[in-house]
């Protein structure tokens, strides 16, 4: 609210939003549950703004996404979850046109790594065929650092299949399939091959693309362990009758929403997002590196940002 903005804030339990909205300078505050798309549809205003942070989005995603093309509502989310940006770009996104604008996962996952790789691409030229993005946190680490929702979604995107553009199209992949190495500052730095709106949306912008990879480093922790062991992992994870597990799992975490680190654990940490553009011979053209502040504060900007009325313009 440093910025002047005035949002009203909802959520299912609405004596927990009450007292949120009170802390933050009085903010007005309605119940809606992501849960009942009815309460939903009613909390959002015609030619309004949606700002969606419910997870894991697979789940709950649905009714404020459908609100917002039913009012005419700008919609943004917080989401990091591949199967939800792609049933928003599939079957939202065609919905949508001519009605609203939707911007998904627009946060830290993924609009800086779609950033240093259109800068990378760019500086590049049209030699450019392939890209490698890594998304690494920085400062202090642990478990205190992530929040139940993400955690939750964490567990969803585990249990799903996921994908990458290879070869001038997009493919099935699993997560964690592949180890990304990006030599930044002195030191290599690896990441697990995750999937992300980069695969979808900067080949439209970059013709000449034929490879995408987007990785998540993960600090303290083996990744080509966690690699190796996906293997056996990603396909019992996927087996159907292991869905409500996961399902109890990811709503048990989301009855603790609201728990992540605070404004004093978030100052101990930052980010960095590398991407490194190739030839097709493999020859390094050229290569971006960003800074930036922890991951959950610069989501919130994002979305600040992305909800002004200057930017409301369909994709």
């Amino acid at each position: 609210m440093a910025r002047g903005a005035r949002p009203i804030l909802c959520g299912r339990d609405s004596s927990r939003v009450a007292d949120l909205a009170d802390n933050l300078g009085g903010l007005p505050s309605r119940t809606a549950d992501a849960s009942d798309p009815s309460s939903v549809l009613a909390a959002v205003e015609e030619d309004g703004v949606v700002i969606s942070t419910v997870g894991p989005f697979v789940q709950y995603g649905a009714a404020a996404i459908e609100a917002a093309i039913a009012k005419r509502a700008t919609y943004l989310d917080s989401t990091g979850e591949h199967v939800f940006t792609r049933v928003v770009a599939d079957t939202w996104g065609p919905q949508a046109e001519g009605r609203c604008a939707l911007f998904t996962a627009f946060g830290f996952d993924y609009v800086p790594g779609q950033v240093a790789g259109a800068l990378a691409l760019q500086a590049a030229g049209p030699d450019a065929t392939s890209v490698e993005i890594g998304y690494f946190p920085t400062g202090e680490q642990g478990g205190h650092q992530v929040s139940s929702g993400t955690k939750a979604s964490i567990a969803r995107m585990a249990a799903s299949t996921g994908f990458s553009f290879t070869d001038g199209s997009l493919r099935k992949a699993r997560i964690a399939e592949k180890v990304l190495s990006f030599d930044y500052e002195g030191s290599d730095h690896r990441a697990l091959s995750v999937s992300g709106t980069e695969h979808l949306f900067l080949p439209d912008s970059f013709p000449n693309l034929c490879n995408v990879q987007v990785g998540l480093g993960m600090p303290g922790i083996p990744v080509r362990a966690v690699s190796a062991a996906s293997m056996l992992t990603a396909p019992l994870l996927r087996v159907k009758f292991l869905d409500p597990v996961v399902s109890r799992l990811t709503a048990g975490m989301r009855n603790t929403t609201g728990e992540g680190p605070d404004e004093a654990a978030r100052d101990l940490t930052g980010s960095d997002v590398a991407a490194v553009v190739r030839a097709d011979d493999g020859t390094i053209l050229a290569r971006q590196l960003m800074r930036g502040p922890n991951a959950y504060d610069l989501t919130a900007d994002l979305l600040l940002a992305g909800s002004d009325s200057r930017v409301r313009a369909p994709l």
